[in-house]
């Protein structure tokens, strides 16, 4: 069995890291872009009952 040279785990571990990285980045810009659509849709519910 040929040893891996110690690089390729280091790129492995990078990519499963920046996946990670990347993955919680777009769950929290998800998270906030739906807590604006919230806050939004709440603000103009406000705004139409208003007489």
């Amino acid at each position: 069995m040929a040893k891996r040279p110690r690089y390729a785990n280091n790129l492995i571990t990078f990519n499963l890291i920046t996946f990670k990285q990347i993955t919680f980045n777009q769950l929290t810009f998800n998270q906030l872009t739906f807590n604006q659509i919230t806050f939004n849709q709440l603000t103009f519910n406000q705004l139409t009952k208003k007489k």
